[in-house]
């Protein structure tokens, strides 16, 4: 599916557009298969734990037949890999990284969620002495602010003469303004937490790194 949505969008005109655009496009994709596919955990568990409750009740009152055990049996192995879901969204909004797999805490990572958002949140900026509230607004000072201060992207026009600022060090100046290799990227990725997400497109290192091939072809 991936690889699918992935091809059909179209190439612009310099890379960095187009792997965002790919990006912006296979975030919407996967939140449409999410929804279709995975569905509401909370209430897909609720209804689990019902009929499994049900079963036990109709075990205290009679033997249950061949089939009912195998349909609990089965109810509980989709519980359990429901839970399994949940634990790792939480742990994800979470962002906790010291907890060991498997403690299913799910209020305490909600509860840790709520906190985090509630900490990054912004909820006015105060720009040339007005107070802004809108959102758009505040993503509009944002972006012009920073492009003011970094601009974009241009060859550089003055070179820095490393044997002056370090005269008894050797350094090898080109490599120092050379582009980033597949290997050192990979070997900056890979170092990082694995339930990370250093970048504000909303992927975390796991789909970075079980798709970077497929991203290396943008």
């Amino acid at each position: 599916m991936i690889r699918i949505r992935w091809d059909q969008m179209v190439r612009k005109q310099d890379a960095i557009s187009t792997f965002v655009l790919k990006l912006r496009a296979l975030r919407s994709k996967l939140r449409t298969w999410n929804h279709t596919e995975v569905g509401n955990i909370h209430l897909r568990k609720h209804l689990l734990w019902e009929k499994i409750e049900f079963l036990d009740a109709q075990e205290e009152d009679k033997n249950l037949l061949i089939a009912e055990r195998e349909e609990r049996a089965r109810l509980k192995r989709d519980l359990d890999l429901l839970l399994e879901q949940e634990e790792a969204l939480g742990r994800q909004l979470s962002r906790v990284q010291w907890l060991k797999h498997g403690d299913r805490n799910i209020q305490f990572f909600h509860t840790w969620a709520s906190n985090r958002r509630r900490k990054n949140y912004i909820s006015e900026l105060s720009y040339q002495g007005t107070q802004i509230t809108d959102p758009r607004q505040m993503h509009s000072y944002f972006r012009d602010h920073f492009m003011g201060i970094l601009g974009r992207s241009e060859e550089p026009c003055v070179r820095t003469d490393w044997k002056v600022l370090y005269p008894e060090e050797s350094l090898p100046s080109r490599d120092l303004e050379a582009s980033f290799t597949v290997e050192e990227v990979k070997a900056a990725v890979f170092d990082l937490a694995s339930q990370k997400s250093p970048r504000p497109d909303g992927f975390h290192l796991p789909s970075t790194s079980s798709v970077g091939t497929l991203l290396k072809q943008t």
